[in-house]
């Protein structure tokens, strides 16, 4: 007896966007049939039948997503360019709770068994944390010890669009060098602070923030540049340095306030004494040299976030300062620099632009650390 037998092909594959994400979150194919919003006039036996075809699509689509390079020659699923650019930013996609979790940690098999833990924390289910584990991961794997910027070559290996290449470089980046993000005086910190202050770091203080040269790479810190701010330190933390250091910082500061009150046209000037900067000059600048001074050895420099706010944003804060007296704080240091005359000549033409260099990345990730108003 002859029957008949309906057969659905699209071509090219519509993919349900808020499915997919359901997938992505770890969702079972029943939960995400009961979720469904779109779907209404249909028996739920059908609503169950195409999530659960939906849900075979992106299980056969993963292999590629793993391998984006691959996702646009495959052809067994067919996609638009417009969907395989959605599929792979959102397979990408992760929840900051998770990040700053197991960012800056040894990317490990063991981390990885252990992510049980991080997902009864953070309140994301398993499937889901392991799936942005092994993102970062494979990321951090394909772009390790190569010559460049990090954001060009996971763009170029993963099809990432530029601002997801920007931050998984700068995920990376604090994964390469174990930065910590889980000490006690960071707890409640955003993501978003560190990644700025990894380009920071990246884009001034690595070989490549120099160089720019086919050779180098942004990935690692300038080892000539550590070595340089180790011997700065004890330069400059001579009593006679830094005592006229002190003097002409202060000096700084009173023109300056002398500037703001003639352009203000009130005459008034703010006594030095009460200017919340200088009252903390001693205690901070000697933290940023001895803070610059251990960037040499790994476990110091993966200790520089707790640093910077235990020894900088925290006296800066304690002494009432604003945003305007960071930028005083190291625009006068620079300035008070250039005018010593108790370091000699020679030194002091050899340490300036590591000082420079310093400075120059200190200053903005200062302001990224530095709790708003």
């Amino acid at each position: 007896m002859a029957g008949t037998m309906e057969v659905w092909i699209r071509d090219p594959e519509e993919i349900n966007n808020a499915v997919f994400d359901l997938w992505l979150r770890g969702k079972s194919y029943e939960d995400a049939a009961a979720r469904r919003r779109d779907v209404e006039g249909f028996s739920p036996r059908i609503v169950l039948q195409d999530t659960m075809d939906q849900y075979r699509v992106y299980r056969i689509l993963q292999e590629f997503l793993q391998n984006p390079s691959k996702l646009g020659t495959q052809n067994i699923i067919s996609t638009t360019p417009e969907v395989r650019r959605h599929l792979i930013a959102r397979y990408y996609s992760f929840d900051e709770r998770f990040m700053l979790e197991i960012a800056g940690k040894q990317l490990s098999s063991r981390l990885r068994k252990d992510l049980d833990d991080v997902s009864e924390n953070t309140g994301i289910s398993l499937v889901s944390c392991r799936r942005q584990f092994d993102n970062l991961r494979r990321v951090f794997r394909r772009v390790e010890d190569q010559p460049g910027q990090l954001h060009d070559l996971i763009a170029s290996k993963f099809m990432l669009e530029p601002t997801l290449a920007h931050i998984y470089a700068q995920l990376v980046f604090i994964c390469n060098n174990r930065l910590s993000l889980d000490k006690k005086n960071l707890t409640g910190m955003p993501l978003e602070p560190f990644l700025r202050c990894s380009q920071e770091f990246m884009s001034r203080w690595t070989s490549w923030g120099i160089q720019g040269t086919t050779d180098s790479d942004d990935q690692d810190m300038d080892r000539k540049f550590l070595q340089e701010l180790r011997e700065l330190k004890p330069a400059m933390m001579s009593k006679d340095v830094f005592d006229e250091l002190t003097i002409l910082f202060l000096r700084q500061v009173s023109q300056e306030r002398d500037r703001e009150a003639e352009d203000s046209g009130s005459g008034h000037r703010r006594s030095i004494s009460t200017s919340p900067v200088t009252a903390i000059f001693h205690v901070v600048v000697p933290s940023l040299l001895q803070i610059g001074a251990g960037l040499s050895h790994s476990r110091e420099l993966r200790d520089i976030f707790e640093d910077l706010v235990d020894k900088v944003i925290a006296p800066l804060q304690s002494s009432a300062c604003g945003t305007s007296d960071i930028d005083l704080l190291y625009n006068g240091l620079l300035q008070s620099y250039q005018q010593l005359s108790t370091l000699s000549p020679d030194l002091r033409t050899r340490f300036e632009p590591t000082l420079t260099r310093f400075v120059g990345g200190l200053l903005p990730v200062t302001h990224a650390l530095f709790p708003s108003a």
